[in-house]
């Protein structure tokens, strides 16, 4: 060879290294994440395989969150493709959830998160989300708001949503769930509320026998 360059040996080259789509990502990545390490966009809704990870989106469906928009119109009109498009009234409602949530969770001090944030840390996760559903709804009791809008705010949450849209869970089993809820928060409140009574008639026992 000219220059004294030698032929590359081949047979010693890692293919897993290699990106063969010219996507972004190599062939091991591609391996892992289950896409195709020959197709620029797997799932051909019109956006690469690394483009749709550095959204959150998901590279092998087209309408990642599952509320009938795909990634591609979510990327146009700037809207999260992971999270599903709603109403401008659940908007609402999401955010006084998330008010509500972030006080239980600690989560004051960081300004920057908010439903979104929530929704993609659960992931689905069915302990926390529930936990934090029935925590939220004996909030809404303590600050007297009515059964149906406290509902309501549930029907908006993180977990409730994510069922929805990525477990097509039912209408009636997103009803039975709210029910189910909102009972057992009933309860708990109830119990809490007696509990209190019997601390404050104890209280005043002790103070009239001190008085003595």
């Amino acid at each position: 060879m000219k220059n004294g360059s030698q032929i590359p040996n081949w047979t010693q080259i890692d293919a897993d290294t290699l990106d063969f789509d010219l996507d972004g990502l190599n062939n091991s990545i591609e391996r892992q994440l289950g896409t195709n390490p020959t197709d620029y966009d797997t799932d051909g809704d019109g956006l690469g395989d690394l483009e749709e990870r550095q959204i959150n989106s998901e590279p092998l469906s087209v309408d990642s969150d599952g509320d009938g928009r795909s990634d591609l119109e979510e990327r146009r009109s700037q809207t999260p493709p992971d999270i599903p498009t709603t109403a401008p009234e659940n908007l609402k409602l999401r955010e006084a959830y998330y008010s509500v949530a972030k006080s239980s969770l600690g989560w004051e001090k960081y300004p920057d998160c908010n439903w979104n944030t929530l929704y993609r840390e659960l992931n689905g996760d069915s302990f926390t989300g529930k936990a934090l559903d029935k925590e939220v709804l004996l909030t809404a009791m303590e600050k007297d708001i009515p059964p149906d809008k406290a509902i309501m705010l549930i029907a908006q949450s993180p977990y409730v949503q994510w069922h929805r849209h990525n477990a097509q869970v039912s209408d009636a089993q997103m009803i039975e769930y709210l029910q189910h809820t909102y009972s057992e928060a009933t309860w708990e409140r109830k119990q809490q509320t007696e509990l209190f009574g019997q601390i404050q008639g104890e209280s005043s026992v002790e103070m009239e026998i001190e008085k003595q």
